[in-house]
């Protein structure tokens, strides 16, 4: 395919960040309360107590 074939491409849909958030939690198979959770353990020291986080 040569250069002057390809067409650039259009956007599709603008996507807020807090959608993008949701969708992502919802993708991953995540509830809010779960998300906060795991939030809160990314932000404190290691060796706090919170579960490993794959």
């Amino acid at each position: 395919m040569k250069t002057k074939e390809v067409l650039q491409a259009k956007a599709g849909v603008v996507v807020l960040l807090g959608e993008s958030v949701r969708i992502v939690r919802e993708l991953q198979g995540l509830t809010q309360s779960e998300l906060a959770r795991r939030t809160k353990c990314l932000a404190k020291a290691p060796g706090t107590g919170c579960p490993s986080i794959q």
